[in-house]
């Protein structure tokens, strides 16, 4: 079973992908609707995790 964090960048990587994929056929408002918030998740979740190891 792969890891949590190896899940997570195979995921971030496949909304990448197909969110260049929309850009490309001229849906950039499509994509940054799907991408903005996915990216601030994983941003806030990176700082949370940084701070319970502290």
């Amino acid at each position: 079973m792969p890891s949590e964090k190896t899940l997570d960048i195979i995921a971030t990587l496949s909304v990448l992908g197909m969110a260049a994929t929309w850009a490309l056929q001229g849906k950039e408002f499509l994509s940054a609707v799907v991408i903005g918030p996915i990216i601030l998740y994983h941003i806030i979740r990176k700082f949370r995790t940084q701070g319970s190891d502290e």
